[in-house]
């Protein structure tokens, strides 16, 4: 349940968030957070990924096949233009790897 602060600011509980959340809302939320900072993808996600080396080491190889599931989705996609050619031909470079087994998939431990 929400809380509010002295200032009408609504304090909540991120935690909870995340374990309510459903697979389109982080898809949403993700995609609004790309359109508004997206100039700075690849330096915030690697910042991220830095953020990440402090998590539980299970999460991290979780994290990692969630991120190669992502490109594996968007590599389905049949039609580009300039603004997404390289980024399509990279997921489905990656996918390949993946299907291949040349990058294999972290096993959950």
């Amino acid at each position: 349940m929400p809380s509010f602060g002295s200032k009408g600011e609504i304090t909540v509980n991120l935690r909870t968030v995340a374990k309510n959340l459903k697979t389109e809302d982080l898809a949403y939320i993700l995609d609004s957070w790309i359109n508004t900072n997206g100039s700075s993808a690849f330096k915030t996600g690697k910042e991220l990924g830095q953020m990440f080396r402090e998590t539980h080491r299970t999460l991290q190889g979780l994290l990692v096949n969630m991120c190669l599931g992502i490109l594996a989705g968007i590599s389905e996609q049949e039609y580009t233009d300039p603004r997404n050619q390289r980024a399509i031909q990279t997921a489905k470079e990656i996918t390949r790897q993946v299907t291949e087994g040349e990058l294999p998939l972290q096993p959950f431990i």
